[in-house]
C-alpha cells in the first residue's frame, strides 16, 4: 500500500557521482537480469551518497550498504552500494539515516569510505533500481555527478 500521493512535480537526481552504466552490466543475476526491477547503475567515484527523490526511508539495511526510499513523487528506489557488499561489517558505511526518516531530495543518506571497499576487493558498481518497474531508459550516458537531475522514462 502506498502511503504518498503520486506528483510529477519533483525529477530524479543522482545518488552518487561516477559513470553510468546498464543494469545488464552489473556482475550479479539478481540486478542485471531486472529479478528486482528494472533500473541502472553507476561505478561510484566519490564517498557521499544522497537521496535521489524526497521520501520515507522504509529500510536501511543494517550493514549501511543498501537504501529503500518510497518517494512523495511515486518512485520506490532501492540504492544497492557495491556489489558483495553485504557482508562487510567493519564501519565501511557512516549511516546518515534511520528507517522511517523523512528525506528530502539530495539530503545525504550515507558517506562511504570508498577507498576501504577497493581494498576489499569489492565491486564498486551500485544498483539503482525502480522497484516496480519493468524497463527504465535513460536520456544520459557517461559520467553523472551527485544529485544532478537525470531524465528517467518509464516503459
Amino acid at each position: 500500500m502506498k502511503i504518498f500521493k503520486k506528483s510529477n512535480h519533483e525529477g530524479f537526481t543522482s545518488p552518487i557521482t561516477g559513470s553510468l552504466m546498464s543494469l545488464s552490466e552489473v556482475p550479479d543475476a539478481v540486478f542485471s537480469q531486472g529479478m528486482m526491477g528494472a533500473g541502472f547503475a553507476i561505478s561510484i567515484e566519490e564517498s557521499i551518497v544522497s537521496a535521489p527523490v524526497s521520501g520515507k526511508v522504509v529500510s536501511v539495511f543494517p550493514t549501511g550498504h543498501a537504501y529503500i526510499i518510497e518517494g512523495f513523487n511515486g518512485m520506490n528506489v532501492l540504492i544497492h552500494i557495491g556489489i558483495d557488499t553485504v557482508n562487510i561489517t567493519d564501519g565501511l558505511f557512516k549511516i546518515m539515516v534511520n528507517q522511517g526518516d523523512i528525506v528530502k531530495q539530495k539530503d545525504v543518506l550515507v558517506e562511504v569510505d570508498v577507498n576501504a571497499l577497493k581494498l576489499a576487493n569489492v565491486s564498486l558498481i551500485c544498483p539503482i533500481i525502480f522497484l516496480e518497474k519493468q524497463e527504465v531508459t535513460m536520456s544520459k550516458t557517461g559520467r553523472v555527478s551527485r544529485d544532478e537531475e537525470l531524465k528517467i522514462k518509464f516503459g
